[in-house]
C-alpha cells in the first residue's frame, strides 16, 4: 500500500472522514426523537431559510436528494406534526413549510448534536481555526462556482458582500464590516450575487 498521496487528496479524505463522523452523530441523535438523519437535515434548513426558501426544490437543491425523496420526508414530518406546508401569501400558487412549535421544540433538543465534533475545536487557537475556515469557505465557493455544489449561501457568493481588500469585508445589507470569522457559510439573509459575463 502507497503511503505517498497527494496532500489533495489526504485534504479531500479527511473531510469525508469529518463528514461521516458528522453523519453518525446526527443519525445517532435524530433516533431519539424518531427521526431519520434526512428528516433532521428538513427540520434544520427550514429553521435556518427565509420562508420563501423553505420549500421542495431548495431543499433537494441544498441536501442533494431528489425531490420525491424529499416529498416522502416532508409528508412524515407532517404527519408527525414537526411542520406545517402553507400557501406563501406572495405567491397563491406557492407552497413552503414552517416547522411547528412542536418542531421547533424537537430541534432545541437535537441542538448539541455536534458537541463532539466542536470538542477538538475547542482547544485550538482562534488563529489557527480562522486559517481553517478561511480555507474551508474558500474550497466551498470554489465547489459551487464549479457547480459541484448548487445550494451554498456563502458570503461570498452573495449580492450584499463585498471585499475591500485582502481579509477586509463589507456586508452592504448590515452595513459592517467584516473580518473572515464573521462571514457565514449558511446565511439566511443570503442573495445571490448575479455574475456578469464579459
Amino acid at each position: 500500500m502507497s503511503t505517498n498521496k497527494d496532500l489533495d487528496t489526504k485534504i479531500i479524505e479527511a473531510i469525508e472522514r469529518i463528514s461521516r463522523a458528522q453523519k453518525i452523530l446526527l443519525w445517532d441523535k435524530a433516533k431519539l426523537y424518531g427521526l431519520t438523519p434526512l428528516q433532521t437535515q428538513i427540520l434544520m434548513f427550514i429553521e435556518e431559510s427565509k420562508p420563501e426558501n423553505a420549500n421542495i426544490t431548495n431543499l433537494s437543491l441544498e441536501l442533494g436528494v431528489s425531490q420525491p425523496t424529499i416529498s416522502d420526508s416532508v409528508k412524515s414530518l407532517i404527519n408527525k406534526e414537526l411542520i406545517e406546508a402553507t400557501v406563501w401569501e406572495k405567491n397563491r400558487h406557492f407552497k413552503i413549510l414552517k416547522l411547528t412549535d412542536k418542531g421547533k421544540e424537537i430541534l432545541k433538543k437535537l441542538e448539541n448534536w455536534n458537541y463532539y465534533l466542536k470538542k477538538p475545536l475547542m482547544d485550538m487557537n482562534e488563529e489557527e481555526k480562522v486559517r481553517v475556515f478561511d480555507f474551508l469557505l474558500k474550497y466551498v465557493v470554489a465547489l459551487r462556482n464549479d457547480k459541484t455544489l448548487y445550494f451554498v449561501k456563502a458570503c461570498p457568493l452573495c449580492r450584499y458582500f463585498l471585499e475591500k481588500k485582502p481579509n477586509e469585508y463589507y456586508c452592504k445589507l448590515f452595513n459592517m464590516d467584516l473580518k473572515i470569522k464573521d462571514l457565514r457559510i449558511n446565511c439566511p439573509d443570503f442573495e445571490e450575487a448575479i455574475v456578469v459575463v464579459k
